[in-house]
């Protein structure tokens, strides 16, 4: 009797013991994906500590499908590409809106039908657009989803993102647009590797610029590239001094 109850007492001494080292053995391993999630969120907030960015989503569109449909027409038209996400971004494209307050700028692109462009009517129906607007007083917005492509920039839309700031070319920037631009652009490089060429719209069509050379390969050249003015050289030297 005495060594039956001695032998039940080994066996559960035994599946004690090995229900606790299965217990640990769980429990570090919660541990070490809680640690890695926290060093991720800690990694991903350092990246907006240093370039000390705010980026506000009131005016962030998710594009509709008729949206994508149009974009898919105009990247196989212009492209001849069946695209119309936004993967591995090769250049940031800095524009001059034209618009003199953020109300005209956003009503600008909330279509999914382009209207009232002549001038680009013929390169497809989908409407122009940006990701990011840059409002006077240097607050960025996030107008469109970063994978998503944007029709701002003849010829580069399928591999660039596009800033609008808004104002009038003949005003320039404020002090604080500057700025905001400066921090934008370093957040996404930080972000996209894959950036190499940071333009002013006015440089997209410079057949000796090295982005020219090296992304209008895609291009359907059947379309024409018209000049465009903004936001200018002074600007942009202020924005990558």
């Amino acid at each position: 009797m005495k060594n039956l109850i001695k032998n039940n007492y080994k066996y559960a001494l035994i599946i004690l013991l090995s229900f606790s080292l299965i217990l640990f053995s769980i429990l570090t391993t919660i541990y070490d994906l809680y640690n890695d999630s926290k060093k991720t969120t800690t990694n991903e907030k350092k990246i907006d500590d240093i370039y000390e960015i705010e980026i506000n989503e009131n005016y962030l569109k998710q594009p509709s499908d008729k949206y994508i449909d149009l974009l898919k027409e105009y990247n196989k038209d212009n492209y001849n590409l069946d695209i119309y996400l936004l993967k591995n971004p090769t250049m940031i494209v800095i524009h001059t809106s034209e618009c003199k307050t953020l109300d005209i700028l956003v009503n600008t692109f909330e279509s999914d039908i382009l209207f009232g462009r002549k001038d680009i009517t013929n390169y497809g129906q989908v409407n122009v657009g940006s990701h990011f607007l840059i409002d006077t007083n240097g607050t960025i917005f996030n107008s469109m989803p970063l994978n998503y492509i944007a029709r701002h920039v003849i010829g580069f839309n399928y591999t660039a993102i596009g800033v609008e700031n808004v104002g009038l070319k003949k005003d320039g920037f404020t002090l604080e647009q500057i700025e905001a631009n400066k921090k934008l652009i370093q957040f996404l490089k930080s972000k996209y590797p894959s950036i190499k060429y940071i333009i002013g719209h006015y440089e997209y069509n410079d057949e000796d610029k090295e982005h020219y050379k090296a992304m209008i390969k895609n291009y359907n050249r059947t379309h024409n590239l018209p000049d465009r003015f903004d936001p200018g050289e002074k600007i942009m030297s202020a924005i990558l001094d």
